[in-house]
């Protein structure tokens, strides 16, 4: 999948577009957990009062938590060297929590010295450097953006949606 855009500022909101979209299949995950389907009002009660207030990570982790217990509570035993079904769909989850965080609040800059980059983003926390994607790195964020989506939502029990 190749997303050709106009300006970094195109490709920015692209792609904070798609982790908002990976974000509302955890919110998914959490509302037909605790209600059923038919109940719109409770799954809008809970986003209104709940869903919005928690961070993307503390979603990924509950929703890792409520997989988990299920899978302890359907015969999984976890050891140290083993890791829970989902265990490396959570952590994708939370490596690209970490890269939506970076388009979200970094400052976009043009790197001169890169012009084959399609968006460049200036971090300040620590040290001072550039994070530059050219157009394949940018593709394959939008690709593994994509697959956690499509997985997550796998995840919601049969029925649910």
């Amino acid at each position: 999948m190749t997303t050709i855009l106009n300006s970094p500022h195109e490709y920015r909101g692209f792609i904070i577009n798609e982790f908002t979209k990976l974000e509302r299949a955890l919110d998914k995950h959490l509302l037909f957990e605790f209600f059923d389907k038919g109940n719109s009002y409770m799954h809008w009660k809970m986003h209104e009062i709940l869903l919005d207030r928690l961070t993307f990570d503390g979603k990924r982790t509950a929703v890792k938590g409520i997989l988990d217990n299920k899978a302890t509570s359907e015969g999984f035993v976890k050891t140290k060297n083993n890791s829970y079904p989902n265990g490396k769909l959570f952590d994708e989850v939370r490596q690209l929590i970490e890269e939506r965080n970076q388009f979200a609040h970094y400052s976009l800059v043009t790197d001169h010295a890169n012009p084959g980059s399609v968006i460049t983003l200036l971090k300040f926390r620590d040290n001072t450097k550039l994070l530059t994607y050219k157009q394949d790195d940018f593709d394959e964020l939008v690709t593994r953006t994509i697959k956690a989506t499509s997985d997550i939502l796998k995840l919601i029990p049969d029925g649910a949606v």
